[in-house]
């Protein structure tokens, strides 16, 4: 288990699903022996449905850039990115199919989660005003389902009973539902360079997050910018009241607590082995760790 706790600093936001997998696993199994073949499969089938899913979503975008390299759909094209996604998320459900029935199925739900996020997203695109209740519903599905189906295979290949794989899994959804929230800051204060792709990119494209719903009633300036056709200038305006409306900070906060909230899940749990829980630990709030300075 070490091995997974002593990352570069600038990998700690990679690898993230079979990171928690395995550890998750070591969680209810202990740290005593090394991971089974099928948490490593669990673990290697979570990362290539995430991989397949930056294929399809960056069709979806057309994005440029992906961690700073040009994404797969700018250097191939969109039939073959698509192409690719799908080969990647069937080889990964060949992977859970090996490992037994339920772990399939618990992938098959996941998949299906992160379709519908995904497209409750695009049906919310320009929608104002936007719930909170649809943005958490949309990360729930396209960020959040992933990262609780790692957590829970991990437990689950583990054979922990069903209170400790519901506990572990209920931290992997906080754990990405905050992984998001964090997502949604850093777009709105990272560089292109920190961040290896476009920046501020989802206010010009009808996506409000959090910290723009949360800054909109403060701010009558921002909800006349959001529009279709926003220009260039007016994205950065947008993106200044929202960081001056103190709603990044807040939302910043609130990804903390969810990630307190799910560590508590599992403090409430006798047979999480501690050493694996400090890991579990030290992986979630090195995903949420100070963002860039507001600018």
């Amino acid at each position: 288990m070490a091995d997974l706790l002593h990352s570069r600093p600038d990998a700690t936001r990679r690898w993230i699903r079979p990171r928690l997998t395995l550890l998750a696993y070591y969680a209810v199994a202990g740290v005593q022996r090394p991971a089974s073949n099928e948490a490593v499969r669990a673990a290697a089938g979570c990362e290539l449905m995430h991989v397949a899913s930056l294929c399809h979503d960056d069709i979806l975008d057309d994005a440029p850039l992906r961690r700073g390299k040009p994404s797969v759909n700018a250097r191939w094209g969109p039939q073959l990115a698509l192409l690719a996604g799908d080969f990647l998320i069937t080889t990964a459900w060949a992977l859970f199919a090996e490992i037994g029935a339920r772990p399939a199925l618990a992938a098959a739900q996941a998949g299906q989660e992160m379709t519908r996020g995904v497209i409750l997203e695009a049906a919310d695109r320009y929608a104002l005003p936007r719930t909170e209740s649809t943005y958490f519903d949309v990360i729930r599905g396209k960020t959040a389902a992933l990262t609780e189906l790692a957590a829970r295979l991990g437990a689950m290949q583990a054979q922990g009973d069903h209170s400790v794989e519901n506990a572990v899994a209920e931290f992997g959804l906080q754990l990405g539902t905050a992984y998001q929230l964090y997502d949604d800051v850093i777009d709105l204060l990272a560089t292109k360079d920190e961040l290896g792709k476009p920046i501020n990119k989802d206010i010009p494209n009808g996506i409000y997050t959090l910290p723009v719903l949360r800054a909109l009633p403060s701010t009558p300036e921002l909800l006349h910018l959001l529009h279709r056709d926003m220009s260039a200038r007016h994205a950065e305006r947008a993106r200044q009241l929202v960081v001056a409306s103190g709603a990044v900070e807040e939302v910043r906060g609130l990804a903390q607590q969810m990630i307190d909230g799910g560590l508590s899940k599992l403090e409430d749990q006798a047979a999480i082995d501690p050493a694996a829980a400090a890991g579990l630990a030290w992986h979630a709030r090195s995903l949420v760790r100070p963002a860039p300075a507001a600018t």
